[in-house]
């Protein structure tokens, strides 16, 4: 567990939709990330606190606990204050947008999203955070 972020080149996929989580999946598979999967709020906490990956891509609207209540959780406990969060969402609307970032997430996307722009925002998100990159790429 390296700067304090957990397996550096592990992103966990929270959404509760499996076609969505398999895309964004391979999509990182492919260029050297670690993915755990998480189908909704709860089961997701549970493999924050577990497995501290580097990053967390999260949907807000899934049911048992909403992404909204996750992000709080994050941003409110020591050990996961500084996990890099980018919400990936189908909800597009300007206050949503504001709503997301005021929950603590580093950056969003909207649904659908390409691949290509994820990887990149993904990048950036451990440059600003000190997480590793990872150190092989395959091409796409």
């Amino acid at each position: 567990m390296e700067n304090g972020l957990g397996e550096e080149r592990t992103v966990l996929v929270v959404d509760d939709e499996k076609m969505v989580r398999t895309i964004v999946s391979r999509t990182l598979n492919g260029c050297g990330f670690r993915v755990l999967e998480a189908g909704d709020g709860k089961e997701a906490l549970t493999i924050i606190f577990e497995r501290m990956p580097a990053l967390i891509i999260l949907d807000l609207c899934m049911p048992t606990l909403d992404g909204g209540s996750v992000c709080r959780v994050l941003r409110s406990d020591e050990r996961t204050l500084s996990v890099p969060i980018l919400v990936l969402t189908g909800l597009i609307e300007t206050h949503t947008e504001v709503e997301i970032l005021e929950l603590g997430a580093d950056d969003y996307m909207t649904k659908p999203f390409d691949p290509a722009e994820l990887r990149s925002r993904l990048k950036a998100l451990q440059r600003r955070s000190g997480a590793a990159a990872p150190s092989a790429e395959k091409p796409s």
